[in-house]
């Protein structure tokens, strides 16, 4: 939508899809406000194209989560997205060639009884993208990432521009700044977490849940009073008989991951 006006004043026509799991986070109420603003400029179609997206709710809070899971630490559910993605573009690419001049669209744009040839969307007769054009990427972030590896699997694409991808699937992972990166992959290696701090001779014992990539809330356990600097903190999951261990730190602090389900018993001492 940014860059689209000023392509097209260089003669380049521009096409965006939304990867898996993508698309406006709205909540009804932002979505009622957005199709009353731009349809007194006439465009509420354009929204209400806008709102068919692939986004969901993922965590139950009533707003779609764009992109939450795209980038997580599930490997192979990652993996699946990036192929998902390539398929997607690979597709797209064949049906802009399909507009050929001979193909007609199945519906009738500006209402004069015939159906519009496949590709000409203002009417005027004649294709207006796809044909024997060539075919460029490049895009930001995720579209940068996709914009590299696009350029590797099809041959359609003549040239990419590709705007800060990474230095590779891995590094994005392992030493991207993006909260959302650090949330959706670092946060859940270590699954939810057992914390506590010393404040007034007492600690105060927590729990960190992974929240999809969003912040992660903390929940108050309890405070448990004798604890020193050097003491012990033990996590226990007294379904799956698993425990982990965290050291008191000399600033009073101390954290301990451990894995477990929705339900499961956990003793701390």
């Amino acid at each position: 939508i940014n860059l689209g006006p000023f392509f097209a004043r260089h003669g380049l026509a521009t096409l965006a899809i939304d990867n898996p799991g993508h698309g406006l986070s709205l909540s009804d109420e932002d979505k009622d406000q957005a199709r009353t603003v731009l349809s007194a400029f006439g465009i509420g179609p354009f929204i209400e194209a806008a709102f068919t997206d692939r986004s969901f709710d993922q965590n139950g809070d009533g707003v779609t989560d764009s992109g939450a899971d795209y980038w997580d630490f599930y490997l192979f559910h990652t993996r699946d997205n990036v192929r998902q993605t390539a398929l997607d573009y690979m597709q797209l690419i064949r049906i802009l060639r399909g507009f050929d001049g001979e193909r007609s669209f199945g519906f009738d744009l500006d209402g004069d009884g015939e159906n519009e040839l496949a590709g000409d969307f203002d009417g005027d007769g004649e294709i207006d993208v796809g044909g024997d054009a060539a075919f460029t990427m490049s895009g930001g972030s995720l579209g940068g990432i996709m914009s590299m590896l696009m350029a590797g699997i099809e041959p359609e694409i003549k040239a990419i521009a590709p705007v800060v991808g990474g230095g590779g699937l891995g590094f994005v992972a392992r030493r991207s700044f993006n909260s959302s990166v650090r949330r959706a992959v670092i946060m859940r290696t270590f699954g939810p977490l057992y914390v506590g701090n010393i404040e007034d001779g007492s600690m105060t014992v927590r729990t960190v849940v992974p929240d999809i990539n969003e912040r992660p809330p903390e929940f108050p356990l309890g405070k448990v009073d004798g604890v020193e600097p050097g003491d012990t903190m033990v996590v226990r999951n007294l379904r799956s008989e698993e425990q982990e261990c965290g050291h008191v730190d000399p600033d009073g602090r101390v954290r301990a991951p451990l894995a477990s389900d929705l339900g499961d018993p956990i003793e701390i001492e």
